[in-house]
């Protein structure tokens, strides 16, 4: 409760365009980003729950989070309790929730991205999968659950439905050399499975028909932008030194994997996350390998593999059995008061909160509490959560204003602007398109690029319109913050910087090329982003 203003650099982008939505910005019209219509629109729901009850952004999207992994984890004890000899979670259910919840909790960094909430609900939907495919007698209402609960984070990214789809593909051939096509089929179309079938169908298929500006922009710019930023920037980056060093997390993930997969043959949990691990390394290569939450996928699922494993490894198999025979004396012995099992969590879940809250309360001094009264919110905040630029914005700005950043590397800035409640005053809160969009002027690109370059021309255009806007559009900047080296040279190419220099004045500079690794993220976390920005104030 006290650290409402800590969230990653990308769930708070999608927060802040989650606003501008609730304005009645259009996604991919009135500004650009990279991700899936899907995300923006999953993220209204904690901007909208933000604006009911006046608690901040961060804090609902934080306790949404939460409630997904409690979510995660109790349909994976309700798989485990499936009677049958032939259950795999029996004596694996305790090693995986715990490192289940490690994984999660231990990962402030990664809190709430789209990898993280994709590994929460993917847990239990392979479990489900192991399951089924050992033809246990599951009921059709939990395993329904589990497959709509993975639709909600596979519409985040197209690559998770690539994802699936080589995971389910693995699977399938796992079953070879197929004994009878209707015993193979019978154990492989499971409830879950026919359940993201169709949901999945039913919102491409109405995506699709439904005709928007949106969905053209999208379909016929971002993901081409999207594909050559990929190949142009983030492929070759992987392999400088210039990007977060990620090799610790990958050699600890491969060895991981490694000693799980000795015992691959006798259980299939340890093949099924051994196969969504391989997966979670491809996926963080086509991802670009740049950034460390690329890795979650990789790390989390290695670590739920060796969990897995941990039953059939000779020195912890008693420790295992101890925690199973454990879990079925407690049940016994409470059998007579189920009724007061969800009561009883829920209130010593509370308690826990409360004492934490206060604990933290008389340990946090004067100096460092933010009232979040300042900024329309309930509760106090921990200031020493805000992140890069927060002087500056307070400085300059006010809650609800405005502010505009311009730089290759303006995702890092979006904490301070959603932590603050500042509003993204321009279209452009993605930094590759002016990166991109100025290599594929060569003429190496051919007329493959020209919508691209009609494309640029229009948004630049666009950049302009806003600055020259003043107050009048409701999300034209107040403050505008230029990076003084590569994008603003661009900008004086496009002429964007006269139009700049008629609404406003210089009012200093804010260097951010020796910042302090804070809120969890490296220096380096962010290629491009250790440089200097200009501050524009509007004339007044």
């Amino acid at each position: 409760m006290l650290h409402q203003f800590s969230i990653p650099a990308e769930t708070a982008l999608r927060l802040s365009e989650a606003g501008l939505m609730l304005d009645g910005a259009v996604p991919y019209v009135d500004f650009f980003d990279n991700v899936t219509p899907f995300c923006l629109y999953l993220n209204l729901v904690p901007v909208y729950i933000s604006n009911q009850l006046f608690c901040h952004p961060i804090l609902a999207a934080n306790v949404l989070t939460v409630i997904m992994f409690m979510i995660s984890a109790t349909l994976l004890s309700l798989l485990s309790q499936i009677s049958s000899r032939r259950n795999p979670l029996t004596y694996a259910i305790w090693p995986i929730l715990i490192v289940f919840a490690l994984t999660t909790a231990l990962q402030p960094v990664h809190f709430s991205q789209a990898n993280q909430l994709f590994f929460m609900l993917l847990c239990p939907y392979i479990a489900c999968r192991a399951c089924s495919a050992r033809a246990l007698p599951m009921p059709r209402e939990l395993a329904t659950v589990i497959g709509a609960g993975l639709c909600l984070t596979l519409v985040m990214d197209s690559y998770y439905c690539l994802y699936l789809f080589l995971f389910e593909l693995a699977l399938l051939l796992s079953f070879f050399p197929f004994p009878k096509f209707a015993f193979v089929i019978g154990r492989y179309l499971g409830v879950e499975l026919k359940v993201v079938v169709y949901i999945l169908s039913i919102l491409l298929v109405g995506w699709l028909l439904v005709p928007s500006d949106s969905t053209d922009a999208y379909l016929n710019i971002i993901t081409k932008i999207n594909d050559y930023s990929v190949n142009i920037f983030l492929m070759p980056l992987s392999f400088f030194d210039t990007c977060t060093d990620t090799r610790p997390v990958i050699y600890m993930a491969c060895l991981l994997l490694v000693l799980a997969l000795a015992q691959a043959r006798q259980c299939i949990l340890v093949r099924l996350f051994g196969i969504a691990s391989i997966l979670g390394f491809g996926l963080m290569l086509i991802q670009g390998a740049t950034l460390a939450f690329q890795t979650y996928l990789f790390l989390g699922f290695s670590l739920i593999a060796f969990a897995a494993s941990l039953p059939r490894q000779p020195l912890l198999r008693r420790s295992c059995l101890h925690l199973a025979n454990m879990e079925k004396t407690c049940q016994s012995l409470l059998s007579l008061n189920r009724r007061w099992y969800a009561p009883a969590a829920l209130a010593s879940f509370a308690l826990v909160g409360l004492c934490t809250f206060e604990y933290e309360l008389s340990q946090l001094g004067e100096n460092n509490r933010y009232d979040l009264r300042q900024l329309g919110y309930h509760g106090l905040a921990d200031r020493r959560d805000l992140t890069i630029l927060s002087e500056v914005i307070e400085q300059y700005s006010k809650p609800r204003e405005p502010v505009g950043i311009l730089s290759l590397g303006v995702r890092p800035a979006y904490p301070v602007i959603t932590q603050l409640r500042r509003k993204p005053a321009l279209s452009l809160t993605w930094g590759f398109p002016i990166d991109t969009l100025n290599v594929i002027e060569d003429a190496s690109y051919g007329a493959a690029a020209e919508p691209l370059r009609i494309f640029k021309k229009a948004m630049y255009a666009r950049l302009a319109r806003d600055l020259l806007a003043g107050f009048k559009a409701p999300w034209a900047p107040a403050l505008v913050l230029i990076d003084e080296d590569e994008t603003r040279r661009t900008l004086d190419e496009q002429g964007v910087t006269k139009t700049l220099l008629e609404g406003y004045d210089l009012a200093g500079m804010a260097s951010l090329k020796a910042f302090d690794a804070r809120d969890g993220h490296p220096p380096l976390e962010y290629v491009g982003y250790r440089a200097a920005l200009d501050i524009y104030r509007h004339k007044k």
